[in-house]
């Protein structure tokens, strides 16, 4: 037994001395037949730029896009349509005391005008309308203005709709362009305001140079609702009358209708439709002539005479390095009534450009047998131009015969958001 162990082992202990790994000589490479293997290419340095966004897409026609200029106005990318949303303001402190003896100044705070005005095109740029609402109006909401102007041509727009009629400069002077609180006593005299109509026109609120004119047919009515009352007699003389009411409406039964035709010449790039030269420079000016006729359908009066109204406005503004002079002379024959004259004048100068403004105006209509005239004195200073301002005047109402002269003192915060 001890025999076959030994045997056994004797011939295991070379076996495993014989595996046992050892080093390798070093190979010549000029007699070896072994190929030796290239190294492993090195990996390539890692970008660590971020990747470029991709494109955004091509905005289509109907993509809109917002902004701000003088209001909210939202636009289609391709121009097709516009849309401005604008908030005008004026919140007043008025006095006034009439020429009474033992009277008060009456103090009161007001909001005159709070105007909500959407404006733009549709359906391309020829196709401009306007709406504009007064939600003060001293308490009564009123529709201001509301149209559709389809340019033909530059020169050649038609508009449809309710507007101010194109008659008396200071009238179609906005609100919230004035150098005054309030437009003066002889635009009350001229009868301007709105009405609904049509008209032809050459883009007149524009002032383009040269030759500006429009010619429209109106309702001869107003912006102003009204409410028509009838009444029929009792059954018996003693009874009292029997009244009903209708809506309040501005379309009358049966229309004139008023023709209104209005030329003008403007020059020197002048802003024919905002008082104050806020601009400055060179001389600029624009003159003026309207002519309004109401025929009233040739109703005739108990003299069996035509009623027709006939009225003819003559304006002028100029405006040189911060000075603006604007006035105007109406004539009005209404039936066969003698011919009436009113006319005023004003002056604005702007004591610091682009900041404070000093005005006068004097005016003058007839009232009856007699005369009534308006001076004021106003300062204005211009946080915004005229979209943010705050405004001051006061003067004096004086009616000859009766000769009192009424007080007033108005100031007024102007805020167009």
């Amino acid at each position: 037994m001890q025999q076959r162990l030994l045997a056994l082992v004797t011939v295991l202990v070379p076996g495993l001395a014989y595996a046992q790994p050892t080093d390798a000589p070093p190979v010549d490479p000029a007699t070896s037949d072994v190929v030796a293997e290239p190294p492993a290419p090195e990996a390539p340095p890692v970008d660590t730029q971020p990747a470029p966004e991709p494109a955004p897409p091509a905005a289509d026609g109907h993509a809109i896009s917002a902004k701000y200029d003088k209001g909210l106005t939202f636009e289609t990318a391709d121009g097709e349509y516009e849309l401005k949303l604008g908030i005008r303001s004026q919140f007043r402190l008025e006095a006034a005391r009439p020429d009474v003896a033992g009277t008060e100044f009456a103090t009161r705070f007001s909001v005159p005008r709070l105007r909500l005005q959407l404006e733009g095109h549709a359906y391309g740029e020829a196709n401009g309308y306007k709406v504009e609402f007064d939600m003060a109006n001293k308490g009564f909401a009123l529709l201001k203005d509301f149209f559709i102007d389809h340019a033909f041509a530059k020169d050649l727009h038609l508009r449809a709709g309710q507007w101010k009629r194109p008659f008396n400069r200071q009238e179609m002077v906005s609100d919230f362009g004035s150098e005054f609180l309030e437009r003066s006593l002889a635009n009350e005299f001229a009868g301007a305001g709105r009405d609904l109509g049509v008209a032809v026109h050459n883009n007149y609120e524009k002032s383009p140079e040269g030759l500006e004119w429009a010619v429209g047919v109106f309702n001869a009515a107003s912006e102003k609702a009204s409410i028509k009352t009838a009444c029929l007699p009792g059954a018996t003389p003693t009874d009292p009358l029997i009244c009903t009411s209708g809506t309040p409406s501005n379309v009358p039964a049966d229309f004139g209708p008023a023709i209104v035709v209005h030329a003008g010449w403007n020059h020197g790039g002048i802003k024919g439709y905002s008082e104050g030269d806020l601009e400055g420079g060179p001389l600029r000016y624009a003159v003026g002539l309207s002519y309004r006729m109401n025929p009233r359908d040739f109703d005739k009066d108990a003299n069996d005479d035509l009623n027709i109204e006939h009225a003819v406005a003559l304006d002028a503004m100029v405006k040189v390095e911060g000075l603006g002079i604007s006035g105007a002379v109406i004539l009005k024959k209404d039936g066969q009534a003698d011919a009436e004259v009113g006319f005023y004048g004003q002056a604005g100068y702007m004591v610091v450009p682009k900041k404070i403004l000093g005005a006068l105006r004097f005016a003058q209509v007839p009232e009856d047998d007699e005369q009534r005239f308006e001076i004021l004195g106003g300062v204005d200073y211009f946080l915004h131009g005229h979209n943010f301002k705050l405004m001051a005047d006061g003067g004096v109402i004086h009616t000859t015969g009766a000769d009192t002269s009424d007080l007033q003192l108005r100031a007024q915060l102007q805020a167009v958001l």
